[in-house]
Order: structure tokens, then C-alpha cells, then sequence
């Protein structure tokens, strides 16, 4: 929105000064650069999707559709790849959900394989588990990955609709979820992140919105909805934490980034869909290193693009947004009332996009 004294004008002044008082505004991150194209040679991608950065800002991404990862430094120098078409140690059948742990471990979610993979940070197999199905421990479509800071790993065992937890050998600790809309149930859950505090997110692509638990699997909370506005998604997928604990979502099929507080506030987006710097054609997977480097795969430009957003705050100093969303929102009905409308009705040029069922299936390799 356009800074103007009108504007300001509208909203509450007490609001806005405890708005102001919780720190700086976030600008929309700045593009920094890109790397890829269609290609198997090194540095070139065919599909990517999950990505994950290490604790020296190295990025690890699913090259899907030539079943590897690549592994780049921060600023898109490759360094090492490892994979290949198989149900071998070391081989995938489309990785799509990719971690690294604090110890640099990488973990790696073998979509059609329905098992998890765990790698040295150069490729090196270290071991597996899982099998197809249902059961503790098995998957359809595992999809997602996160380890947390004492490193148990959390899968997002999409077409089971539940969440699956692990210590980092693979020996099974919990699960949630379930098929439905109702609070804690998923369809087709595809991103997964944890946070500080040990609090998982979980896009819940079927569903549009982002549900938050507890390490054990509690219902904390929900937010999000079908549509085009903000704070809502048409496909929610990728999903990771800034330096300051904000939520960055990729809404794959709206060819853009949100972002949220940790308790759901909207904070802002960005992205349209295109080929150009800073658009995308379904933008799947997304990391965020240390410093706030925001890096988007690009899935059908077959890309990776980096971001700079903000580092975190010197002294470990609070992040909250709760009173700007509040004053904002007395803004938009001040400013709706104005005009004589309806602040949640959509734009009258805006079409109604198709609502995404489940997450894309891609199609399986003769």
C-alpha cells in the first residue's frame, strides 16, 4: 500500500505506534540472482523441488526428474551431486522433500521409493527405512522432511494424510493426523518445518491453509483459506523459517511467497507467475540459510532463485507483528467504508482460481 497521510490517517493512532514499536517493517526481499536450466549435466535440473540449506549455507536441492541431489554453495557454485534412477542404496525414484540436520546430515524423501534416505553432507549412504503402505513406519508419497534441533526427523506421509516422527536413525516415534478438514486432519499434507521452540508446521495442501503443532503432535493452531487474497492460498507446499521465526510458504499454484508470523499473521507476499527475476512457475520448494537468504525452486522454469530477506534481529530482540496485522485490518474497513464496500468480498475482475484437491501426482517413468 502506498504511504500517504490519508492513509495513515485512517488508522488507529495507538495501534499503529505499538505497530511501530515492535520493530522495523519488513521490505520485500531482493532479488539477488538465479541458477539451473533444463538439463542432467551438473548445475542444470529437470524437476526441482524440495531444497534445504546447511549450517555453512550450503544448498542441497531434489533434482526430481533426474533422481539426485545437487548440492550447491550459497552463491549457486555446484559442488557435488550423488543418485540415479533406482530402488539401490543411494538411488531415488523421484526425491521430491529433502532436510538437513545441525550435524549436517542430509535426509532425503524417496516419493515413489516410499522411504527415507540419510546421506553424509557429500552423498555418502548411510542408511534407510520404510516400505510402501500404511503402517508405523510406512509411507505413500512421503513428501516433506524436517529434523529438529535434537534431530528427529518429521515426514509429511502425504496420501497417508498424517504426519510421521523419527529419531535420525528411523526408529518410530509418533504420528498424527488423518483424512478430513477438521483441526489436526490433512489432505494431502506436502510441507513441513520446524521451529526454535520445537513447533512443526505443516502445509496442508488439500485443505489450503498451515497447521501448527507441538512436538508430540498437539493442535496448536490453523490459519489460511482458499483464495487469492492475502493470508490465504490456492496451493500451499514449500515451507521454512527466517532468521526471526516468520513463516515462509510457497503457494506453489498462485506462483508466489507468503509470509507469516509464527502465531499466522499476515506479514506480506511475493511473486507472480512468469520467467522473468522474481517470478515463478510453481514455486515448490523453499530455504532459508542464517544470514535470511531465501532460496525458491523454480520448479517448471527449472531454476533456483535466491532472495535476500532480513538477518535476525541483534540480541535475539522480539518479532512481532500482531499489532500492525490489527491496525491494518482497521484500516481496510475504514477505507471500505469509504467507498461503500464489502472489505471480503473479491475483486470484481478477479476470477475464481480452480481449488487444488491434492498435491500434483507426477506422472510415474516408463
Amino acid at each position: 500500500m502506498p504511504r500517504s497521510f490519508r492513509a495513515i490517517s485512517l488508522i488507529p493512532a495507538g495501534a499503529l505506534l505499538a505497530a511501530l514499536a515492535a520493530g522495523p517493517l519488513l521490505a520485500a526481499p531482493a532479488y539477488v540472482g538465479q541458477w539451473g536450466g533444463f538439463g542432467a549435466g551438473p548445475g542444470q535440473f529437470n524437476w526441482p523441488r524440495g531444497c534445504a540449506v546447511d549450517a555453512a549455507g550450503n544448498l542441497y536441492v531434489c533434482d526430481s526428474g533426474n533422481d539426485r541431489i545437487e548440492k550447491f554453495s550459497g552463491d549457486g557454485v555446484f559442488l557435488t551431486q550423488w543418485g540415479g534412477y533406482g530402488t539401490g542404496d543411494g538411488q531415488f525414484k523421484q526425491n521430491i522433500g529433502i532436510a538437513v540436520s545441525a550435524l549436517g546430515e542430509v535426509y532425503v524423501a524417496d516419493l515413489l521409493g516410499g522411504r527415507i534416505q540419510k546421506f553424509t553432507s557429500n552423498g555418502a549412504f548411510l542408511l534407510a527405512w520404510g516400505t510402501v503402505g500404511s503402517g508405523p513406519g510406512q509411507f505413500r508419497n512421503p513428501a516433506g522432511l524436517a529434523v529438529d534441533a535434537v534431530g528427529n526427523v518429521y515426514v509429511a506421509d502425504q496420501d497417508n494424510d498424517r504426519i510421521q516422527k523419527f529419531d535420525g536413525s528411523g526408529n518410530f516415534l509418533a504420528q498424527w493426523g488423518g483424512s478430513g478438514s477438521g483441526a489436526g486432519k490433512f489432505s494431502g499434507p506436502s510441507g513441513i518445518a520446524v521451529g526454535d521452540d520445537g513447533s512443526v508446521y505443516v502445509t496442508d495442501t488439500g485443505n489450503s491453509r498451515v497447521q501448527k503443532f507441538a512436538p508430540g503432535g498437539a493442535y496448536l493452531g490453523q490459519w489460511g483459506s482458499f483464495g487469492n487474497g492475502p493470508g490465504q492460498f490456492i496451493g500451499p507446499a514449500g515451507i521454512a523459517l527466517d532468521p526471526r521465526g516468520n513463516v515462509l510458504v510457497c503457494d506453489a499454484y498462485a506462483n508466489r511467497v507468503n509470509r507469516f508470523t509464527p502465531a499466522g499473521a499476515f506479514v506480506e507476499r511475493w511473486g507472480t507467475y512468469g520467467n522473468g527475476p522474481g517470478q515463478f512457475n510453481y514455486n515448490e520448494g523453499i530455504a532459508v540459510d542464517a544470514n535470511g537468504a531465501i532460496f525458491v525452486t523454480d520448479w517448471h522454469n527449472e531454476r533456483v532463485q535466491k532472495f535476500q530477506g532480513p538477518p535476525a534481529l541483534a540480541g535475539g530482540s522480539a518479532w512481532t507483528w500482531a499489532a500492525l496485522a490489527a491496525a491494518l485490518a482497521g484500516l481496510a474497513v475504514a477505507r471500505a467504508a469509504r467507498a461503500g464496500s464489502d472489505p471480503s468480498a473479491p475483486a470484481a475482475a478477479r476470477s475464481e482460481p480452480a481449488r487444488v484437491s491434492r498435491p500434483p501426482t507426477v506422472p510415474a517413468r516408463p
